[in-house]
């Protein structure tokens, strides 16, 4: 039994590795594309841009973004007991409710437009933006089934592939469609421009959703003979009404889009009240938080997500099983590996992010350098938030997050209010207030994990030593660049190399240490390679 657990543990690290790797490659796809895509629209188009999408997701969450979830969790707990005639209708039934969903919502999207840009956002010139990414939500919605489909099976390869292709049409299209539309508006005015800007660059994105759900389409089908062949061996003659899995899946999928929709209404909420507090337009600033702030922070952050895609099928099968060794041995290694890669990118970005900002950006270098050294602790609290919740959402405790976050969000409010309207913080003020957001969400969701499970977590090993590792990693980082900087005034490779520096020392001084033991390495995807490496290092 414990050989099954490791073996168990082992998988759903490896699997997200996978999507955590994908995740890393979209994100680095997607400051690729996205340092341009600022550099071409400038602070006003980005502005128009990023808000633009702040509407689309707030519509996503409320149509799909919890289909995958749902989805997964059904499939999972299906296969786990050898059920395949039920696993094939849960996927029948969720595309009939994504086809429902992906048109109502692409349509509010669409006709809705007007009221999103001058009511909500009281910026006209994100009009035509909104509207042009109508189509993407009715794509997204069936893209999430399929997802959610091959996540329950426990492989995030047609995920990851699917993720990796969505953004490499999505980065092409959109430098395309912003740049000859920001032309063709700037014959006109400069305000038009922003506006026909933003909207050219929405184009990627319905773009690259389409390709990755053809490629889906294509798995599938190709999948479609290994799945006839286990229905024709499935022996349960229990068949769930079609109706039964519709209400599974909303009952699953609601409280998931509460807490989502309260996780990221956050954003709109942010610009709304920072709209009031400023006077006259606030694009610019407002480009440079969501184009260089947000955009930087969320790179590290993806991997937390995609441990929190994996663990998900994981923990439902254990729950399934009844299981409690699997569940708690998952909770500990999926937490400890977030942490020893959210804490030093946290660092890293406090401490390189003026560096960072200066290679990767033409314009906002100053603010957006200053945000990051201000809000860089983001990336550690919205990282253990994020599995957090994707842990309780795993052991079925799904309206728990949706609470943490309602409670989150009030006093992320009263705190916006109070840095702009009392302490006039600026835009610091919304990057404090984000970061309490998910300080708060982390504290409220370890405690509900330790309540629900009896779970004691491990905090010298899986919090302390990477934070000491981290620190001492950004002295080191930190000194390497100013030297280096000093002999070669060149800031781009005196970054580089300071990236490098703190990746080797980092991983070094975690082996010395002792912050992750030689078992728990074996468990890491790759362990035996990374055994072998450090006791060649003879860091163990």
């Amino acid at each position: 039994k414990l050989m099954s657990r490791k073996k168990q543990n082992t998988d759903f690290l490896v699997q997200g590795t996978i999507l955590a790797v994908a995740g890393v490659i979209v994100r680095v796809i997607g400051l690729v594309y996205r340092v341009p895509l600022q550099n071409i629209l400038g602070p006003d188009g980005a502005g128009l841009y990023n808000s633009a999408f702040s509407i689309y997701t707030i519509l996503l969450l409320l149509s799909s973004y919890s289909l995958p979830l749902a989805v997964s969790k059904l499939v999972s707990s299906h296969v786990s007991m050898g059920e395949y005639r039920n696993t094939q209708r849960v996927f029948y039934t969720a595309l009939a409710i994504a086809a429902v969903i992906g048109t109502v919502m692409g349509l509010i999207c669409f006709l809705g437009a007007g009221i999103f840009a001058n009511g909500v956002l009281k910026e006209e010139g994100t009009l035509i933006a909104i509207r042009a990414l109508a189509p993407c939500i009715f794509i997204m919605a069936f893209l999430g089934v399929f997802r959610g489909f091959f996540q329950g099976l426990g492989t995030m390869i047609p995920t990851a592939v699917s993720q990796i292709l969505e953004q490499i049409f999505n980065a092409i299209f959109s430098l395309i469609g912003a740049f000859l539309l920001m032309q063709a508006g700037l014959k006109t005015s400069q305000a038009l421009g922003n506006a026909y800007g933003a909207a050219g660059g929405t184009i990627g994105t319905t773009v690259g959703a389409l390709v990755a759900l053809l490629f889906l389409i294509f798995v599938f089908f190709v999948y479609g003979q290994v799945l006839n062949r286990q229905i024709r061996r499935d022996e349960h003659r229990r068949l769930e009404a079609y109706e039964d899995i519709a209400r599974m899946i909303v009952r699953i999928a609601a409280p998931v889009i509460l807490s989502t929709t309260v996780y990221n209404i956050s954003s709109v909420i942010d610009q709304a009240i920072f709209g009031h507090y400023i006077e006259g337009s606030y694009m610019s600033i407002w480009g440079i938080y969501s184009g260089i702030y947000l955009l930087l922070i969320n790179v590290p952050i993806a991997i937390s997500n995609a441990l929190a895609s994996s663990i998900i099928p994981t923990l439902t099968a254990a729950v399934t099983r009844r299981d409690r060794g699997t569940i708690l041995s998952s909770i500990h290694l999926t937490v400890k590996f977030t942490m020893l890669i959210a804490l030093p990118a946290t660092v890293g970005l406090i401490v390189l992010g003026r560096p960072i900002v200066q290679m990767l950006f033409k314009e906002g270098v100053e603010s957006g350098a200053s945000m990051l050294v201000a809000g860089g602790f983001a990336v550690a609290f919205f990282s253990l938030s994020t599995v957090t919740n994707g842990i309780l959402q795993g052991i079925n405790r799904m309206m728990i997050p949706v609470r943490n976050a309602l409670i989150s969000l009030a006093v992320h409010v009263v705190i916006l209010i109070l840095c702009l309207f009392v302490f006039h913080m600026e835009i610091f003020g919304v990057v404090f207030a984000n970061m309490t957001f998910g300080l708060m969400m982390c504290v409220l969701n370890a405690r509900c994990i330790a309540d629900i499970l009896q779970y004691d977590q491990e905090y010298f090993r899986t919090f302390l030593l990477p934070a000491a590792a981290s620190a001492v990693m950004g002295l080191a980082c930190f000194g390497v660049y100013q030297l280096f900087h000093l002999i070669t005034k060149s800031n781009t490779f005196s970054t580089i190399l300071a990236i490098i520096v703190a990746v080797v020392v980092y991983a070094v001084l975690i082996m010395v240490l002792r912050a992750v033991s030689e078992e728990e390495l074996y468990e890491f995807p790759m362990g035996g390679r990374l055994v072998r490496l450090a006791r060649m290092m003879r860091l163990l």
